[in-house]
């Protein structure tokens, strides 16, 4: 947990200070101008600040509307969930797997920084010793891009979600419905660019 703190307090000063020093540089020379976005396709791979390792794939489909598949949860996680049926937290380790799909508006700052957001639905499962369970749910990705070069790009996201699910022991004597939201869904992902 420490590594992840460290590596998100290393890129966002990073980010902080070029971002400062490319508007010191507008300032002071002509106005900016908009690029032209160069539509295409984008590969890569997501952290959360849980340790959650994920790969991503987006598509854009105009200047201001791109498509993105991203796995969620995927190998050994550790789900803390609270039942409606039984009020007590319990911690499991699962192996579990899902996908998250977002519909994203992006509207470029500058030559270097791209804000996006937009609705992210998400489904996933997951088993363990005890019990599985399948769940569902529905989030909003709030985020911003900076492109390191022409073909790679680092995203910083906050993703606030909530979701249901269903649980069940290996015994089936127990079920129990799942109510889960997260508001702790700081992500870093970085892409390699494929043009069209």
């Amino acid at each position: 947990m420490n590594r992840i703190f460290t590596l998100t307090t290393f890129i966002a000063f990073f980010i902080a200070q070029n971002f400062s020093v490319h508007a010191q540089g507008n300032t002071d020379s002509k106005l900016y101008t908009k690029p032209s976005v160069t539509l295409g396709k984008e590969m890569g791979v997501r952290v959360d600040m849980k340790g959650n390792l994920g790969f991503t794939y987006l598509k854009h489909k105009n200047e201001n509307r791109a498509f993105r598949f991203r796995t969620v949860s995927t190998g050994l996680v550790g789900s803390n969930v609270s039942s409606l049926n039984r009020p007590l937290d319990r911690e499991y380790l699962a192996l579990g797997a899902g996908g998250a799909f977002s519909f994203l508006k992006t509207k470029q700052l500058d030559n270097k920084f791209t804000y996006y957001h937009g609705w992210e639905p998400f489904v996933g499962a997951y088993v363990s010793l005890k019990h599985f369970g399948l769940y569902a749910g529905i989030g909003h990705t709030f985020g911003l891009t900076y492109d390191l070069s022409e073909k790679f790009i680092l995203n910083l996201e906050f993703v606030p979600n909530v979701g249901f699910g269903m649980s069940q022991f290996h015994t089936g004597k127990n079920r129990s419905l799942l109510f889960k939201n997260s508001s702790n869904s700081l992500a870093f992902s970085l892409h390699y660019k494929i043009f069209n």
